[in-house]
């Protein structure tokens, strides 16, 4: 009995491929680099080097303060230790906190207007530019400040170097930490600057006339 021819089989061709990815391969290949963004705020240097000189002259005028004409007046002060050390750190607590506030919001703002800025952001830029601590806020935390010194003046110091380090040390702090909120304030003329700021947003922000633009004429 005669079959059908047997038919050949027809070839089947199987293809592996195999895709590996190595962190040599994306180095040979140059991976592209992320650039490298400008800076946002910058430093004037020497104004930086004034408020530290200023900074240390008034932590030495008030050494020179307290030792000349106070320290030998503070003899019989002993008595009245615990009172005036809890005046004291009642005084450093309430400074503290109001430095620290003052700080945070005018670091915080410096920083949206350079945000804005780096961004293209002309509402945003217009919006936070002008805004500035209320003068009455900055007399408060003056009084404050010079309290906080002046509580330090109602002991009695024995050893010079001891009250070198006291009293020249907590001038300068605080008229540093002053002088930095008052810097950072103003973002266009202090110390620390937003950068890059176009001419065309700082003439639409004169021509606003809002009385806190630091480039209203």
């Amino acid at each position: 009995m005669d079959g059908a021819p047997d038919q050949p089989a027809e070839p089947t061709i199987v293809v592996e491929t195999s895709v590996s990815v190595s962190a040599a391969g994306h180095a040979r290949t140059g991976m592209p680099r992320r650039r490298r963004a400008s800076p946002r705020r910058y430093v004037f240097w020497p104004g930086l080097a004034t408020m530290l000189l200023v900074a240390v002259a008034v932590g030495l005028g008030n050494w020179l303060l307290f030792e000349e004409f106070i320290n030998g007046r503070n003899h019989d002060v002993a008595q009245d230790g615990d009172a005036i050390a809890m005046y004291v750190q009642a005084l450093m607590l309430i400074w503290s906190i109001v430095s620290g506030w003052l700080l945070y919001r005018v670091d915080e703002e410096s920083g949206k207007v350079a945000d804005a800025v780096a961004e293209g952001d002309l509402t945003a830029f217009l919006r936070h530019a002008p805004k500035r601590t209320a003068l009455t806020i900055r007399l408060l935390h003056v009084a404050l400040s010079l309290l906080f010194v002046h509580s330090f003046h109602l002991f009695h110091l024995t050893d010079r170097l001891s009250t070198l380090e006291v009293q020249a040390g907590i001038g300068f702090l605080v008229a540093l930490t002053v002088l930095f909120i008052w810097d950072l304030d103003d973002p266009f003329h202090g110390v620390i600057n937003v950068a890059n700021v176009p001419p065309a947003w700082v003439e639409q922000l004169a021509a606003q006339g809002d009385h806190q633009s630091p480039f209203q004429t």
